[in-house]
């Protein structure tokens, strides 16, 4: 029964948001009618202002119904997607997907992929919102050897210690139990040949998670204790790479 009321929650989450096309379609037209009327008495700026905001309006139409599309393949992640999509636009936040493989063909559980996806993504968001270029860019490629590469890449104020960052009980955030990257790496330790790798990049985090092939074991990089490094004025520096 729980496994149904949660399917039951996904495909209302999926139908509402296609349901958004209609209103789209609707404010659509009511743009392009105030684009002319300030067309036709010659106020640029405001044509500007107008045509900006036909532009947005499309562009997340057409990622809401690149995203819908593809819900025949995996409907428990698409629904899931669509939530995140909508929660990065309330934080301000830019969130593009780019799915560039068969996603009833990955190689984990749904339910545990939706628990990792929802967890890096939540976090990519939250620490997005905070940041300068409020930026998150997610995808799902394959790739050559055999498995699939899940990135998530987000703007941010500060490195994250890697060297911390998937130990039970620590967060970066006050008041919060922790809980989130360190259940990403006890799911995917269910499989053998998937691995969470944690980069520190220039304003930004990446987060790789690559699901390997049981056909192709030996693809999967080994799990490693993060890397660091030291600096004589600062003490410890970040640990800009690890993989779990």
């Amino acid at each position: 029964q729980t496994e149904i009321r949660e399917k039951d929650r996904q495909m209302e989450s999926l139908f509402k948001s296609l349901n958004q096309f209609g209103a789209i379609k609707h404010d659509f037209y009511n743009i392009l009618q105030t684009y002319n009327g300030y067309f036709e008495i010659g106020d640029l700026e405001a044509c500007r202002r107008y045509h900006q905001s036909l532009v947005d309006i499309t562009t997340r139409a057409g990622d809401l119904l690149d995203l819908s599309r593809r819900a025949v393949e995996n409907p428990a992640l698409i629904s899931l997607l669509l939530n995140k999509y909508e929660r990065a636009e309330n934080l301000k936040v830019s969130l593009n997907i780019s799915l560039r493989c068969v996603l009833s063909e990955l190689s984990i559980e749904t339910i545990d992929l939706c628990r990792v996806v929802a967890c890096l993504l939540d976090n990519a968001i939250e620490a997005a919102a905070e940041s300068r270029k409020k930026s998150t860019v997610f995808s799902i490629e394959r790739e050559n050897g055999g498995f699939h590469l899940i990135t998530i890449t987000n703007s941010t104020l500060k490195p994250i210690d890697i060297s911390k960052a998937v130990a039970p009980g620590f967060s970066s955030k006050k008041g919060h139990p922790g809980v989130g990257l360190a259940n990403v790496k006890i799911i995917l330790e269910k499989y053998p040949h998937c691995t969470l790798e944690i980069q520190n990049a220039d304003e930004s985090v990446i987060m790789r998670v690559r699901l390997g092939d049981t056909a192709h074991p030996a693809q999967a990089p080994a799990r490693t204790k993060a890397d660091g490094g030291k600096s004589e004025t600062e003490g410890p520096a970040p640990v800009g790479h690890g993989i779990f």
